[in-house]
């Protein structure tokens, strides 16, 4: 019993992340940008901070809307994978079925990190040694309390 609980716990956790992410490409009913809109909005704000060249930002823009197509089919993947965990945990079913789903879940959410972290080494690619020190910089003070670029925390003068 207490192995299926903390098996319950531990999906949960893995799939919160992805529960509340959404990759789309339309704007749903609550009107929050779509995927390109967002890809733009995020090439934009790395052209300013790092001065990129027209031709970084087309190959900026390629690599993240590459990732984002990539992440899209994963994340319908990991609906489903939550709404068999949530009937099987429901369902009373044994441990070995939900640890089965969470491990299905888990690797999911491995996919979209390597996804994320392919798009960052080919953007990291494409830009010159003084672009890669200051998004290293960047990087560095966005990692103070978890609030991101602009974000409260350490780094902020």
């Amino acid at each position: 019993m207490k192995k299926a609980v903390l098996t319950l716990i531990t999906a949960g956790l893995i799939a919160a992340p992805a529960a509340f992410a959404r990759v789309d490409h339309a704007k749903g009913a609550n009107n929050r940008p779509n995927v390109a809109e967002r890809v733009d909005h995020r090439v934009a704000y790395l052209a300013t901070v790092l001065s990129l060249t027209s031709a970084q930002r087309e190959q900026a823009k390629t690599i993240f809307m590459d990732a984002a197509n990539g992440d899209s089919a994963v994340f319908a993947n990991m609906k489903t994978e939550r709404q068999s965990l949530s009937k099987a945990v429901s369902g009373n079913e044994p441990a070995s079925t939900i640890a089965k789903i969470s491990d299905t879940i888990g690797n999911d959410t491995g996919k979209l990190v390597a996804n994320r972290a392919m798009a960052s080494e080919q953007f990291h690619k494409i830009l010159t040694a003084e672009q890669q020190t200051k998004l290293a910089q960047l990087q560095h003070e966005a990692h103070g309390w978890g609030h991101g670029f602009g974000g409260f925390g350490r780094g902020r003068s």
